[in-house]
């Protein structure tokens, strides 16, 4: 090659200048994060050259690192697990993610318009990958990933449209302080999964706890509350602790969440976006609770399991076409005297609602000759337990729907003292 050459002196070698990079760091550095190749690389020169400097005094036995915490990470790679190169035409970049213009198939020239995912989906699929291996990306690997978005968004317009002031002052049911030990359990484990920087553990226990113990158990037994009750619960600490979970993940769904919050949330100038609240920040006064959070951890296994029993037996009767809504029925429970009958007799008023269904009986005689009639038998605890799904004797209330009425196209006696105020 033509041209005049010059001696550089900016740099001695490449891997004794970026293992000496800790000497412009006041101590350790908290995180060291590369790829697996740097094991050989900047990782290893950096232990070579701190340890090289460190006294025998200084070192007490024992040789230190320049950094607390080591991460290293796989490469990306296309959905079928082979390297992007832009002869095979299979490159992706996070713009084409965020803007949608990822392709659906990797021949050159037939790169297919999506829908714009945005920076979360990014951000989301980053963290649901576990970056110490290799990681896939492509139309296969979004899809799951944008269906997780929906389903956050989703549950934040529910909650968002079911707030209201006055709950902040309702008596908090066991139900609701059962919700309040289930959030507050995932939210520990979620910061402990940051902290570990395993962050497809925090959205995997958070996606847990969304499908299992917020939609399919606690709003589940909410709706009648919410349609035909006191509009009470804990919907607001449970809105803010779920942005605070997300708050890392999906900031800007979060911004939007809060920017959508009631009008009586704005006006409350003690509340901050959950982004920049503190995480362990009290979401509910304690003086509310009636029960001690290790008590209802002990129920809440007991209750989780029963009602597990409980929706089976009725997905049997649905399927035998015995019963359409879980509100046309009735439970009959006989349980063996122990933990699990304190329990369900502690929860006795309630547990209609955490069933979903007209009412709920505890070792009371079993109406004779039902129409129809189905039951399973399990143990909890080495106590007996069986479950009697039967058509409810009262008829429908016109108005909240369970059957509790007196006499067709009557209203039960909670709804008759709702209308009559």
């Amino acid at each position: 090659m033509e041209g005049k050459y010059r001696r550089g002196t900016d740099t001695m070698d490449v891997w004794f200048d970026s293992g000496s990079s800790w000497t412009e760091t006041e101590g350790p550095a908290d995180v060291y994060l590369e790829g697996s190749d740097q094991h050989r690389g900047w990782f290893q020169s950096s232990l070579l050259t701190y340890v090289a400097t460190q006294t025998s005094k200084e070192t007490t036995g024992k040789a230190s690192a320049p950094f607390k915490t080591l991460i290293t990470h796989g490469f990306t790679l296309d959905g079928k697990g082979k390297k992007m190169s832009k002869s095979e035409g299979n490159m992706i970049v996070p713009n084409e993610v965020i803007k949608g213009l990822l392709s659906q198939a990797y021949s050159r020239g037939n790169r297919l318009k999506l829908d714009p995912l945005g920076p979360d989906a990014i951000r989301l699929w980053a963290a649901s990958a576990d970056f110490t291996s290799d990681v896939l990306i492509g139309p296969n690997i979004l899809r799951p990933v944008n269906a997780s978005l929906i389903k956050y968004r989703t549950i934040i317009k529910m909650l968002l449209g079911s707030i209201y002031p006055e709950a902040r002052q309702s008596p908090l049911t066991k139900l609701d302080q059962m919700a309040l030990v289930q959030l507050s359990d995932t939210m520990s484990e979620v910061m402990q999964s940051y902290n570990d920087f395993e962050f497809y553990r925090a959205v995997s226990t958070i996606n847990r706890w969304v499908a299992t113990d917020l939609s399919a158990f606690y709003l589940e037994a909410l709706k009648d509350r919410l349609y035909c009750g006191d509009g009470g619960g804990v919907l607001e600490p449970i809105l803010i602790g779920f942005l605070r979970m997300l708050a890392p993940i999906t900031p800007m769904l979060v911004e939007e969440a809060w920017s959508f919050r009631p009008e009586w949330m704005t006006e409350d100038t003690s509340l901050i976006s959950p982004a920049r609240q503190l995480y362990d920040d009290p979401l509910v006064d304690p003086m509310r609770l009636t029960l001690p959070q290790d008590v209802v951890r002990k129920d809440q296994s007991i209750i989780t399991e029963v009602h597990g029993a409980v929706k089976a037996t009725l997905e049997d009767a649905r399927t035998a076409k015995a019963l359409g809504s879980s509100l046309q029925s009735a439970v009959y429970l006989e349980v063996e005297d122990g933990k699990a009958a304190a329990v369900l007799g502690r929860y006795m008023d309630e547990l209609h609602d955490i069933f979903v269904v007209s009412s709920v009986q505890v070792n009371e005689p079993l109406p004779e000759n039902p129409a129809w009639a189905f039951q399973k038998e399990f143990e909890i605890q080495d106590a007996k337990v069986n479950v009697h799904v039967l058509p409810p004797k009262q008829e429908k209330c016109s108005r909240c729907w369970r059957y509790m009425a007196p006499k067709e196209d009557a209203l039960c006696g909670r709804c008759e003292e709702v209308v009559g105020a």
